[in-house]
């Protein structure tokens, strides 16, 4: 056996442990909470509709929401089990896969133990784990997003028709699966005009082959988001439009959103430490650069830039986790590397040594991550109610847990001329509060 495939076989195992662990806490604590707010949303939808049309109609209704998560609750609902809690098993099911699809990826565009540590840190993340129980669709949208850059990154290395289709279909469902899908879409746009503004420059010739595979997707997925054109024009055009907001993109922003992507403080200081040279590192290689960066940006350019009416819920960026767990797991790779060449340089160790040396590193890591996401997962699996629906509570205010804290809401979330809005919409202290969550703060 080579050592290309002893690696390669390695790999395997080691993502298909992350897969299994990944499962275990996604599905240990499914069912353990009542459903919340937006669930009952979904489950209505569910139990009063008797067909596949009753569901498309409502989900253009009163939302104007996209319909792929209801079919799949509906699915669940109808014909794996009785229990109406059996309407997270959608979101479930593909947030456990989508530990392997980022591994894979990440594999793909910056090597083994970016790979590895970037599955790692959305196995152990307690913010995915909540939202891989949530019947709602946002581990759906990573998923999609996840599938539709493999077959992006298939097809612009070699020409594939199959990774072609697997783009098509993926941006196809990520519509249909939210409406932050189009930052997705954006993403892989400038991506692709990209890389054929670079092909045509290094070959002298217009890349046809690129640039007509992707204008025939495009067409293709403008011909199937048709019909669903009418929900998102209701959507665009509903009543609650009357007030403009924009993010307060400023480092305490992202710092406590960090906290909530990885492990709880002081993990947002961490992962900006490590998304710097995960950055730096991508800036070496054209094709990580224009793939990760446009992903990751787009979202807050557009609500950090872009006037918007509608209440404001932190999880419509979340189609930017995928690129910055990629970008952190590459700069811990980095300097994990990095500390490991300097220490054998330092001793002057033989080749050998060197190499248990990285493997020493890597396991450090392994450790550090796991370490760090013990404490808010226990603390998570002991909360009876979901967190995001306590937020703003006083039951866990008082805790400062870390992934759940108050301020990304009442210091950090919108620019000054917002604050009208939120001394307007006051937190309740109330258990039973039909008050919304913190993650959707209304005008």
């Amino acid at each position: 056996m080579t050592a290309f495939s002893r690696a390669t076989y390695r790999t395997a195992g080691l993502l298909l442990l992350l897969l299994a662990v990944g499962a275990f806490l996604r599905i240990e604590t499914l069912t353990k909470r009542p459903l919340w707010h937006d669930e009952i949303y979904t489950l209505g939808v569910v139990v009063t509709a008797h067909s596949l049309a009753d569901i498309w109609a409502a989900s253009g209704r009163d939302r104007a929401e996209t319909p792929l998560l209801y079919y799949g609750a509906a699915y669940a609902a109808w014909h794996l089990h009785r229990n109406e809690k059996s309407i997270r098993f959608p979101a479930c099911i593909v947030g456990i896969l989508s530990i392997p699809l980022l591994g894979t990826l990440a594999y793909r565009l910056a090597g083994i133990r970016a790979g590895l540590l970037s599955a790692l840190l959305l196995t152990v993340s307690v913010y995915h784990i909540e939202y891989s129980q949530d019947a709602r669709s946002y581990t759906l949208l990573i998923f999609w997003s996840l599938t539709a850059f493999h077959g992006f990154l298939s097809f612009v290395r070699s020409r594939s028709t199959a990774g072609l289709l697997v783009l098509t279909l993926s941006v196809l469902a990520c519509l249909y699966t939210h409406h932050s899908a189009f930052f997705v879409g954006g993403a892989i746009t400038i991506a692709g005009l990209a890389f054929t503004l670079r092909l045509w420059w290094q070959t002298g010739k217009f890349p046809l082959w690129l640039c007509g595979g992707l204008v025939g997707s495009a067409l293709v997925i403008t011909l199937g988001f048709w019909p669903q054109l009418a929900h998102f024009r209701s959507f665009l055009e509903s009543s609650d439009l009357d007030r403009e907001h924009t993010l307060a993109l400023t480092g305490h922003f992202f710092v406590e959103l960090f906290n909530r992507w990885t492990f709880g403080a002081p993990w947002g200081f961490i992962a900006v430490g490590l998304l710097a040279p995960g950055a730096i590192r991508s800036c070496k290689s054209f094709e990580r650069a224009v793939i990760l960066f446009p992903w990751l940006a787009i979202p807050f350019l557009y609500f950090g830039f872009v006037p918007f009416g509608k209440f404001f819920d932190i999880r419509f960026v979340i189609a930017a986790l995928p690129p910055f767990l990629i970008l952190v797991g590459s700069g811990l790779s980095w300097l994990s590397d990095g500390a490991a060449t300097a220490l054998a340089r330092l001793g002057r160790l033989p080749d050998t040594s060197r190499t248990s040396l990285n493997a020493f590193m890597e396991a450090l890591c392994v450790v550090f991550l796991v370490g760090s996401a013990v404490g808010p997962y226990l603390t998570f699996r002991r909360l009876e109610l979901r967190c995001s629906d306590f937020y703003y509570r006083h039951e866990v205010l008082h805790q400062e847990h870390g992934f759940c804290r108050k301020h990304l809401i009442y210091a950090s979330l919108y620019r000054r001329d917002s604050a009208g809005m939120l001394r307007k919409y006051q937190p309740s202290s109330t258990r039973g509060s039909e008050k919304p969550a913190a993650d959707s703060v209304p005008q």
